[in-house]
């Protein structure tokens, strides 16, 4: 399963997106890693992005605020507040990425971590 999942493309009929979708993970995780897929391929496809800080490609972005908030995730804010705070604590930002790609993780193990595993059967005691 592994090697199929790694072997998949971002974008297309068979793509991680689809495959999330069809899985059944939520809405926001799936924002999510789309979301990352789009920072990563401005710092892969264009070198001058490289000295670029991760707001910068942020706020470059045509998709700015779906961008911002589908790595965020942050319910309800501010956006331009929200963005001058991160502006000048970078760690903030870095911790709501990190904070998000936790509940990526949760989900996606809620989603997929018990199929095709059999399962215990509870010991009476």
């Amino acid at each position: 399963m592994a090697r199929f999942v790694n072997a998949l493309s971002y974008q297309g009929k068979s793509s991680i997106i689809r495959l999330l979708e069809a899985a059944g993970a939520p809405k926001n995780v799936v924002e999510y890693v789309e979301a990352v897929r789009k920072v990563r391929n401005h710092y892969a496809h264009d070198i001058r992005n490289l000295n670029k800080s991760l707001m910068e490609i942020i706020e470059g972005h045509n998709e700015k605020s779906k961008l911002f908030k589908s790595l965020c995730y942050i319910a309800n804010y501010d956006e331009v507040d929200l963005m001058a705070t991160m502006r000048q604590e970078v760690g903030f930002l870095r911790f709501n990425i990190l904070s998000q790609c936790m509940v990526f993780l949760l989900a996606l193990h809620q989603t997929l971590g018990t199929r095709g595993r059999k399962r215990k059967k509870k010991e009476e005691a």
